[in-house]
């Protein structure tokens, strides 16, 4: 079959150009830009809206930047396909130079078609070695076709051009070729599959480690009463946990962490049971208040009101990083 547009077409300014196509892909990559600041401030608020743009907070990624990752991830991946399967054919990019992208017979795409499309220009970006001679292609091949749009069975036209086709040739799309699909998705595979991986395992990891935390600060509600009945009764805290004998559980949180008294200040150690984060860090908890009057109980970073009475502060005690600790903690 012919192609709507054949390589001796007689109008010269219906293909675009490289150059017009490359400040139209650098528009789009501001705009994408720009989206993805703000999609992932926006999670770096949510996983700490007190400090998100603390670097020593935010080290590593938390369920919400792991969610924002993947949102950012997804619009790189459909920001192309959706807007080029559109009824305007063109991303952002494209409209503001009046180009459009069309199937081998001049007609929309379909978004399977314009995704696929998308998929293969990671084809043309391993020609990366080669000077990127797949994007070059879309200067010299006689269509202006780069490597992924003759994979795709695709053209990029000005809008505006005038098409005039013979009357008595029949012209077919073609749609997009299956071996093309069946090499793109294999060349994907591996890569998409590392990323969501690199993604998805670091972020549970994180997110497991502080629930971890949480639960095993709750789980000292046993040792925290026998400190404050200790006090209430006798005017102060032993240097140890040896002075309450058997009624001290050493053991908490299915032993990931041991709770010990050590001059007068509570310290959780977590163990090698505890996830990797986690093993041997430590968190101090120290009683302030007074005698009569409401005692309170600080732990990690956070600054103690009132009088303290433990020789150490729960921060001299604590060895794990903030961005670990519940908010209570930092």
């Amino acid at each position: 079959m012919n192609s709507v547009f054949p390589t001796h077409h007689d109008n010269p300014l219906l293909y675009a150009g490289f150059w017009k196509r490359l400040v139209a892909y650098m528009v789009d990559g501001i705009i994408r830009m720009v989206a993805s600041i703000v999609i992932l401030l926006i999670a770096a608020y949510l996983d700490n809206p007190a400090g998100f743009l603390d670097p020593e907070v935010h080290g590593d990624l938390g369920l919400a930047g792991a969610m924002g990752t993947l949102v950012v991830l997804l619009m790189y991946l459909l920001y192309h396909p959706l807007f080029e399967a559109s009824r305007h054919q063109a991303t952002p990019g494209k409209m503001l130079l009046g180009i459009i992208v069309t199937d081998a017979a001049g007609q929309r795409l379909s978004f399977a078609h314009a995704l696929g499309r998308h998929l293969a220009s990671a084809i043309t970006w391993m020609t990366s070695f080669l000077l990127y001679f797949g994007y070059w292609m879309a200067g010299i091949t006689a269509r202006k076709q780069a490597l992924h749009d003759l994979i795709a069975n695709c053209l990029v036209i000005n809008r505006n051009a005038e098409i005039q086709l013979p009357k008595d040739v029949h012209y077919v799309s073609g749609g997009f070729p299956i071996w093309a699909a069946v090499l793109v998705g294999l060349v994907l595979l591996v890569p998409v599959t590392g990323i969501l991986a690199a993604i998805a395992i670091p972020a549970y990891m994180h997110y497991l480690a502080r629930a971890t935390v949480a639960t095993t600060i709750n789980e000292t509600v046993q040792q925290r009463a026998l400190i404050v009945d200790h006090f209430e009764r006798l005017g102060f805290i032993p240097a140890s946990q040896e002075s309450f004998g058997q009624d001290w559980l050493e053991s908490i949180s299915e032993g990931k962490a041991r709770v010990a008294l050590i001059d007068r200040t509570l310290v959780i150690t977590f163990t090698e049971r505890a996830p990797m984060h986690l093993q041997g860090q430590t968190i101090g908890m120290s009683l302030h208040g007074e005698l009569g009057d409401q005692l309170n109980w600080h732990c990690g970073l956070s600054e103690g009101q009132g009088r303290r009475h433990s020789r150490h502060s729960a921060a001299d005690m604590t060895s794990l990083e903030a961005r670990m600790l519940p908010s209570q903690c930092r």
